[in-house]
């Protein structure tokens, strides 16, 4: 497990006062048996660890000037799995937050955790410090006024904005149907409260001004919950928890003392939701859970908004009866054995496993990944799973079967998703499937179509999408 430690806290300032830790609990008992300081890094503020690469997002604070000078999304290597990072980490994103009002305030409305989903892409929650000339590997260059949610590709290409309009999110919890949830709070006249709102790709939600004045022109949160202070995001989609805590997300919140499940009930092409407590614990700020089922938080405990190294600390859960399960070596396995992970119930596991594969760049192994996808005896999760794997080691020539799932009903929406889920792999695509798409009488699907089509970018779809536009009434007064 990799733990980010900053004792700048919140609105610390100063170099050297940040490093992720590496901690390994060999017995499997809930206690850390061995440590080792895997890299020294500035406000480490969020990280993604994956086969024997660590994705981070954290600032840069040259020890001459004492003064920050950006923040980056990177990435470590540890090839030789000896806990401590090959080298000084590799830059993916460039000044991904304004440095000014870092150096100013502190860190703690910069840009925060980070998660990726099935669909491979990093996605970055943004706080309202946005972030100005942030650019990626491929020389990308973007500028975002306020919080949302960005993300890249893991080499640090296509950058691109996912929603807009937040105020202040430290993470997104995204589920195996790559449906997304943030917690934020705000302060746009509505309150200094936290909403929990389900985030829809090209979505607009209203910070700073829409959300008061101007509310049919956003979406709207799924809720306003009041006062609190929200942080860590995750989605538990795990075997080895019971029903009742699984397959929902789960979200900290630091100002309330707790963890909150949000259970969420399918409505139209978004959801409702009932918040419920889960975990109290001191100040909490974040949460992950592995391969195994074990559930990781992450507390300040009183640190205080400038830090405190004798404050802190990491704390397990695990379900009543958990077992301990051994994750398999991945890397060691044969191609059969490896697709095989996509099936698995763990959407750890099939993270993992589809990164694995797409690292080996071998594609003998697209046929067998489609035939999950195909399968309609397999879970929905694992065939999506598949869909964005064949997607992605294939490119755009995984377009023929992609517009053929299209005809699936339970793989229509993901698969029109994934036709242009890369403005780099849009050359052929015809709008006709997607116009097609928005007459379904499932809105998801129709809400997939009419993304995928402005991300198309075909003015001759415009009709098409204007025949489905059902603005709520406006309300009229007479004169």
């Amino acid at each position: 497990m990799y733990v980010g430690v900053d004792l700048l806290g919140s609105l610390g300032k100063g170099p050297s006062k940040g490093r992720i830790v590496r901690l390994v609990d060999n017995d499997h008992d809930g206690a850390a048996d061995s440590h080792t300081v895997f890299a020294q890094i500035d406000n480490p503020r969020g990280l993604i660890s994956m086969g024997d690469k660590l994705y981070v997002l954290h600032t840069i604070i040259p020890k001459d000037t004492k003064i920050l000078t950006g923040m980056n999304l990177s990435v470590l290597e540890d090839k030789d799995r000896d806990g401590i990072a090959d080298g000084p980490p590799k830059t993916l994103i460039q000044d991904i937050s304004v440095a000014l009002h870092n150096q100013k305030r502190g860190a703690d409305h910069t840009t925060n955790g980070i998660r990726m989903g099935i669909d491979g892409w990093i996605y970055i929650a943004v706080g309202d410090f946005g972030f100005l000339n942030a650019k990626g590997t491929d020389g990308t260059v973007l500028t975002q006024l306020g919080g949302g949610v960005l993300r890249v590709r893991p080499d640090g290409s296509e950058m691109e904005v996912y929603t807009h309009g937040l105020r202040n999110i430290y993470d997104v919890a995204i589920d195996p149907f790559m449906n997304m949830f943030t917690r934020g709070n705000t302060n746009d006249g509505g309150g200094w409260n936290i909403r929990f709102i389900h985030q829809i790709q090209s979505g607009e939600y209203g910070y700073p001004v829409l959300f008061k004045n101007f509310t049919n022109e956003i979406i709207p949160a799924l809720e306003d919950l009041g006062g609190g202070s929200g942080t860590g995001s995750l989605f538990m989609a795990e075997p080895s928890w019971p029903e009742k805590y699984n397959n929902q997300p789960m979200m900290v919140d630091w100002g309330r003392n707790q963890i909150f499940i949000h259970r969420i009930t399918p409505d139209g092409a978004s959801f409702t939701q009932k918040p419920e407590e889960f975990i109290g614990l001191s100040q909490p700020s974040d949460l992950d859970v592995d391969g195994s089922g074990r559930l990781y938080i992450a507390a300040w405990e009183g640190a205080g908004y400038k830090g405190n190294p004798g404050r802190g600390f990491v704390e397990r859960a695990v379900p009543a009866g958990w077992r301990y399960k051994a994750f398999p070596d991945l890397a060691k396995l044969q191609p059969d054995a490896l697709v095989k992970g996509l099936e698995t119930e763990s959407a750890t596991t099939r993270l993992a496993t589809q990164q694995e594969i797409l690292s080996r760049e071998d594609k003998e192994m697209a046929d067998s990944i489609l035939a999950i996808a195909k399968d309609s005896k397999i879970p929905a999760a694992s065939r999506v799973a598949a869909l964005f794997t064949y997607k992605q080691l294939l490119g755009s020539d995984s377009n023929p079967a992609l517009l053929e799932l299209a005809n699936d009903a339970v793989m229509k929406e993901f698969a029109l998703r994934a036709l242009t889920d890369r403005l780099t792999q849009l050359d052929g695509l015809s709008t006709a499937p997607l116009q097609e798409a928005l007459q379904s009488k499932e809105a998801r699907i129709q809400a997939a179509a009419a993304v995928s089509l402005g991300r198309l970018g075909k003015k001759q779809a415009a009709d098409a999408l204007l025949a489905v536009f059902n603005p709520p009434a406006a309300a009229t007064k007479a004169i």
